[in-house]
């Protein structure tokens, strides 16, 4: 199980048990397994985080590859498959998201290209699987803005506490230096 994977790359003593833990995640789904291999790419071992971080590259590479292939299609592909490629490569770059393989800066350029091919898809050829995947996109969009929205205002909250400290030790700051020069002369 999931949880039972986890527990032994936190806690067992034996690197060759963790290590076996992270070749288990093969007979897993890569949703189910990617959280778990991304555990272990901070193990104290480097034979587990190396395993690790060649599975979950492994992984991420093979849809890369199906992403590339099918741009290639594309640009000579008959105008009558273009809704069907475009369909694929929605998908590919959901599974990418979904799958928790993009982050920061990549996961938007994910969401946003796969945005762009699914809309494509759905104006050559409406299908329900086709909005069902728009309206995924859609909602995992909104989620990384108000994440994103949350971490910039936390980062202006501190900020502002920052400023607030260095105004409150400015004042006290020349006190000390006008008391020192009095005590000078």
């Amino acid at each position: 199980s999931m949880g039972g994977l986890q527990d032994v790359l936190r806690h067992a003593d034996s690197s060759n048990r963790r290590l076996s833990a992270v070749l288990e995640t093969r007979r897993m789904s890569s949703r189910d397994a990617i959280p778990i291999l991304k555990l272990a790419l901070k193990d104290s071992a480097d034979d587990v985080r190396l395993l690790a971080y060649s599975m979950l590259d492994g992984k991420e590479n093979e849809i890369n590859l199906k992403i590339r292939t099918l741009l290639e299609e594309l640009e000579v592909a008959a105008a009558e498959l273009h809704p069907q490629l475009h369909a694929a490569l929605a998908q590919h770059y959901w599974e990418l998201v979904y799958m928790g393989l993009a982050q920061g800066s990549v996961l938007e350029h994910m969401l946003s290209s796969a945005q762009h091919h699914i809309g494509y898809a759905i104006e050559g050829q409406s299908t329900p699987q086709a909005w069902l995947l728009a309206g995924r996109i859609a909602l995992e969009q909104q989620q990384a803005r108000r994440s994103d929205h949350a971490q910039r205002a936390d980062q202006l909250r501190h900020a502002e506490q920052v400023v607030g400290d260095l105004a409150g030790r400015r004042p006290h700051d020349r006190e000390d230096d006008d008391h020192e020069q009095e005590v000078r002369d």
